[in-house]
């Protein structure tokens, strides 16, 4: 499933508060995947953000924003002297993120549209320290989108991807629905994303379900 079929968030009047968890959880979606997200008891954003490595000031994009959900959480992680570039597929989720932005105040935040034309991400070249990939990478043409999301990071830059297995059980998605979803497991997602120019740094399970790899750019 590419990103250019992949579906269009639609916000709920469900209120998230500012020190809520994983909050993909609120959100519904044109179709079931909203239901790989992990449960908002058991995992908080803020502090997988911090496991990961991204500190304030740090120059971040998130890939994909949605409707920007996420974003208070990736705020508050950079801080003020920070940057978070927003990225999203579709022209009305990145105006709900630029409106979100000015409601909250948030100077740092760029929103960014994506093409689904050559998947073109649309990052500045060589400045982004970290991007991270959360729930999204099954939505990838992988041989188009890590070649531009490679472009974008700076010589010191990392890559995240953070991804639920298909191989193990998952609290609320039947194991043949998983499967048909997520093709690729962890260790083909790390393969396949080694062949695009990086070189994973470590590995580890945030939840039982749920990984993150982090990947460096190969020097060659």
């Amino acid at each position: 499933m590419s990103w250019s079929r992949a579906p269009v968030w639609r916000e709920r009047k469900t209120m998230i508060s500012k020190t809520g968890c994983f909050v993909i959880l609120v959100l519904s979606l044109t179709a079931w995947g909203h239901e790989l997200a992990p449960d908002p008891s058991e995992q908080k954003l803020s502090e997988l953000l911090a496991r990961i490595g991204i500190k304030r000031g740090n120059v971040v994009a998130e890939v994909t924003s949605g409707i920007g959900f996420r974003l208070e959480h990736f705020v508050d992680t950079v801080g003020s002297e920070g940057v978070v570039y927003a990225l999203a597929f579709h022209q009305e989720n990145v105006d709900k993120i630029r409106e979100k932005a000015k409601q909250k105040r948030w100077n740092n935040i760029r929103p960014t549209l994506g093409s689904h034309v050559g998947e073109q991400v649309n990052l500045p070249v060589g400045e982004i320290e970290w991007i991270v990939v959360m729930d999204s990478y099954h939505h990838f043409r992988a041989a188009e989108v890590l070649p531009n999301l490679r472009k974008s990071l700076a010589s010191n830059g990392k890559l995240a991807v953070v991804e639920v297995y298909s191989s193990r059980r998952h609290p609320t998605v039947p194991a043949d629905k998983l499967r048909t979803h997520v093709k690729l497991d962890r260790d083909d997602v790390i393969a396949k994303v080694q062949n695009h120019g990086f070189v994973l740094e470590r590995q580890f399970d945030s939840l039982s379900y749920q990984y993150v790899a982090v990947f460096r750019k190969a020097t060659n």
